[in-house]
């Protein structure tokens, strides 16, 4: 009856051995896993990162972009300003040469 009951406690042992081994197995592939996910994970991050940064350098070029429509509205604004008083400007002189000339006339009869 003893050596039935020590048979029984070394299968037992043998058995809680093949458990554990097969637990220190797993642990390993979950080990690796995590590792390969912790990877992954830093991969993203980076690439997050990185497209934070695009966003903002593409936000500072619309900004960018949108200043430089108002400046060169505003300069076409200005040339059209000043091209329309040289037009006023131009007509003034002739319209009072036009005046002098009927003054003249006017003087001459």
């Amino acid at each position: 009856d003893i050596t039935n009951h020590n048979t029984t406690n070394k299968e037992n042992d043998d058995e809680l051995y093949n458990q554990l081994e097969d637990l220190k197995i797993q642990l390993k592939d979950q080990t690796n896993e995590n590792n390969l996910l912790k990877g992954q994970f830093n991969k993203l991050i980076t690439q997050n990162k990185k497209q934070e940064i695009a966003i903002e350098k593409i936000n500072k070029l619309t900004t960018n972009i949108s200043l430089n429509n108002t400046t060169t509205s505003s300069i076409d604004e200005f040339k059209s300003i000043t091209s329309r008083e040289n037009v006023l400007s131009k007509y003034d002189l002739i319209e009072d040469q036009i005046m002098d000339k009927e003054l003249l006339d006017i003087v001459d009869e």
